[in-house]
């Protein structure tokens, strides 16, 4: 710890002011802190309170701060302005941003991801009808593409909580407390993007939104039912994405393949659909990992190759959040992920750190408090590529 103490008198003494050499401090310690060469359990958060805070308080007022005898509101003021929420934000960041990563489960490949600007909800273009190419003989123009708009709403929210940093946790420099409450967070966080796009594959009412019914396809104006044997009433095309199985099995899958043969766009055209996520409860994993396994199937009469990993290159994924929502376990589903969900960025998973309120610090000693959270939305943009499989 003493290095961040040198580090500071350094900067401090080549600035030739405080104000000016806690700033860079500051800045350097975050910058070290993010490219990895201060690792968290490095830092002491006693210590960034001693080189910031107090230093910062005794420039400006003449006088020591001491964490034992300063009331908590004085704490939380002196504090928030200082540049110790600047260090200890990254510090948090540092901890939370790669648990929130490895607890999304990788559910990231199963959307395309986009950005937006707006705070409400924006608008994505659907999948439309193929243009029908026509031959261009020799000397004929070529004929303009027709496209017919189709345009699908995506709604974003934002999401977060605040954690708070207590006088104590300071006082007994816990920061191994301090970061796994940022580790915590990370894995809530990570587990809330999971379940929200996974209730949206589903088509069930999403926690994240508090819906009463799902809208995960909005399109025409209103919310459309993701899965049905006849989307004629809805999309104007006979479409089946619903297959009845006895289970996950070669002889499900095939049926399941089969629905995706029957598809057609808008004008009735066939329309070509490569699977490539069997998408499943836990309990099935196993058995989906089988059949997406580059091993021979055993239950075969000649022990041949598994045709669905090397002719189709199909993967399994698994999730708990299948079946819930009034789904059933035993549910799965098989499609082309990616091209059928989106997820709109507005604001990518962040943290943010200031002083407490004086409210906080009177009643329950909180001189610091970091905020978390991210803004997206997450949709279908057509019923198409992915089919509901009910056992």
């Amino acid at each position: 710890m003493a290095t961040l103490k040198r580090l500071c008198e350094t900067h401090i003494e080549n600035a030739g002011s405080v104000q000016e050499g806690v700033k860079r401090f500051a800045s350097d310690t975050a910058s070290f802190l993010k490219d990895g060469t201060l690792k968290p359990e490095d830092v002491s958060i006693r210590e960034v309170f001693e080189q910031t805070t107090c230093r910062e308080y005794k420039e400006k007022n003449g006088e020591e701060i001491d964490l034992a005898t300063t009331s908590s509101v004085k704490l939380a003021e002196s504090i928030g302005h200082s540049h110790f929420p600047y260090i200890t934000k990254e510090l948090i960041n540092k901890e939370l941003i790669p648990e929130y990563e490895v607890n999304s489960g990788g559910v990231e490949a199963l959307v395309s991801e986009m950005s937006t600007n707006r705070t409400d909800y924006d608008y994505v273009a659907g999948i439309n009808a193929m243009s029908q190419m026509m031959r261009v003989r020799p000397g004929q123009p070529y004929p303009n593409a027709e496209f017919g708009e189709k345009r699908v709403r995506i709604e974003l929210a934002k999401f977060g909580e605040i954690l708070n940093l207590e006088k104590e946790l300071i006082m007994q420099d816990q920061t191994g407390k301090v970061l796994d409450r940022a580790r915590t967070a990370g894995k809530f966080m990570g587990e809330h993007k999971h379940r929200y796009i996974v209730e949206t594959i589903m088509d069930i009412k999403r926690d994240a939104l508090d819906e009463a019914t799902s809208t995960a396809f909005h399109f025409d104006g209103s919310a459309v039912g993701v899965y049905s044997n006849d989307h004629s009433s809805s999309l104007g095309q006979a479409l089946d994405n619903i297959s009845a199985s006895s289970g996950i099995a070669t002889a499900s899958l095939d049926s399941a393949y089969g629905l995706f043969g029957a598809m057609k766009d808008e004008e009735g055209r066939y329309i070509t659909v490569t699977p490539k996520v069997l998408l499943v409860h836990p309990t099935k994993f196993r058995i989906a990992w089988q059949l997406c396994s580059d091993l021979t199937q055993p239950d075969t009469a000649n022990r041949g190759s598994n045709f669905y990993k090397q002719a189709l290159g199909l993967q399994p994924f698994q999730s708990p959040y299948v079946g819930t929502g009034g789904g059933a376990s035993t549910d799965w589903y098989l499609g082309d992920f990616k091209r059928q969900i989106v997820w709109m960025w507005v604001l990518k998973p962040y943290t943010d750190s200031e002083g407490a309120d004086s409210t906080a610090a009177f009643e329950r000693d909180i001189v610091a408090r970091f905020k978390y959270g991210y803004s997206a939305g997450c949709g279908h943009r057509d019923v198409r590529f992915i089919v509901k499989c009910t056992a």
